[in-house]
C-alpha cells in the first residue's frame, strides 16, 4: 500500500498560501489593467516573453495588451472583467491556473448588454521572486451575442468537456499559429 505524503508544516502551509496570495495578486492586476485601460498595470502581469492566445489575436502578450485596449475602446461603452473560481496548482517555481470569467460590455453602437463567459487558462513562472504570467489561452465558452459567439469560435480555442481540455495541458504551452497584429485586426 503506497504511503500518504507527509502533512506539511505550519510554516509550510503559510508559504502555500503566500505564494497563491500572490498568484491571485497577478490575475487580478491583468483585470483590473484591462477595465482601468491601464496597459502598464495589465503588462506587469506578464513576463515580457509570454504568450497569450486570445480570440482574435495569439502572440506575445505586451503586444496583446495594446491591441485589445485598442479592441475595447474601438467596440464598447464600457467593460469588465470578472474572474471566479480560482484553481491554483502548485508546481515550485511554476503554477497552473484555472479562473473562470465572464465580461461584461455594453456596445458603443447599441448600447446593448454582452457578457461573455469562459475560462483563462495560465502557467506562470516566478522569475527572481516575482510571479507573473508565462502563457495563457482564453477559451471563450459561451456568449449572449450570437455574432460574437461565432467570432470566438472561430478566431479562439475551444474548451471540451473532458481530459483534452487546455487545463489539463502541463505545461501550458501556446500551440496555435502566432498572429501579428496586422493580421489580427
Amino acid at each position: 500500500m503506497p504511503h500518504a505524503a507527509p502533512e506539511p508544516s505550519f510554516e509550510e502551509k503559510v508559504q502555500i498560501l503566500w505564494e497563491e496570495r500572490q498568484i491571485m495578486d497577478v490575475l487580478h492586476r491583468y483585470s483590473r489593467g484591462f477595465d482601468r485601460s491601464d496597459m502598464e498595470i495589465a503588462r506587469s502581469a506578464y513576463w515580457p516573453d509570454a504568450l497569450d492566445d486570445h480570440p482574435g489575436f495569439c502572440g506575445l502578450a505586451h503586444p496583446m495588451c495594446d491591441y485589445f485596449d485598442g479592441y475595447h475602446k474601438e467596440r464598447w461603452e464600457g467593460w469588465q472583467h470578472h474572474i471566479t473560481n480560482t484553481r491554483i496548482e502548485l508546481d515550485g517555481d511554476t503554477a497552473h491556473t484555472e479562473s473562470y470569467c465572464f465580461v461584461a460590455a455594453t456596445k458603443r453602437d447599441t448600447r446593448e448588454l454582452v457578457i461573455v463567459g469562459g475560462r483563462y487558462i495560465r502557467r506562470l513562472e516566478k522569475r527572481e521572486g516575482e510571479w507573473r504570467i508565462a502563457a495563457a489561452v482564453l477559451v471563450a465558452d459561451w456568449s449572449l451575442d450570437a455574432d460574437l459567439t461565432r467570432e470566438m469560435i472561430e478566431t479562439g480555442a475551444i474548451g471540451t468537456h473532458d481530459r483534452s481540455d487546455f487545463s489539463y495541458q502541463r505545461p501550458l504551452e501556446i500551440l496555435r499559429e502566432r498572429t501579428d497584429l496586422a493580421a489580427a485586426r
